[in-house]
């Protein structure tokens, strides 16, 4: 695949996006923790937690859901010698929408 004159193998694509995102869950954390410093200067401490049981309940599942595609992601490229693994390319967006939009159209999706 070429993009702006350069030929993008498979490595080199799936290692630049290995890069990014990692560097956005870097980021991600870096972001929450300076925005727990600053709530805790202006707000003080945090006395209690959600008690209600279905506040118990998403609170984790949606910590767990923001991270686990990302991390799946980065450890099975990783571990695949950066080639998508079968297992992943399992949840790629249909073959039909390459045919509708052209070649690499899913990409602009």
């Amino acid at each position: 695949m070429y993009f702006l004159g350069f030929n993008l193998t498979p490595h080199i694509l799936e290692g630049l996006i290995s890069v990014t995102t990692l560097g956005l869950l870097i980021y991600t954390y870096h972001e929450h923790i300076a925005v727990a410093g600053v709530a805790k200067c202006k707000g003080g401490k945090i006395k209690a937690l959600p008690v209600s049981f279905f506040a118990c309940i998403v609170t984790p599942v949606h910590f767990v859901a923001m991270f686990i595609t990302p991390v799946a992601y980065l450890l099975g490229t990783s571990f695949n010698g950066l080639d998508e693994p079968t297992w992943l390319a399992q949840y790629n967006l249909p073959k039909e929408w390459d045919m509708c939009l052209g070649e690499d159209g899913k990409l602009m999706v």
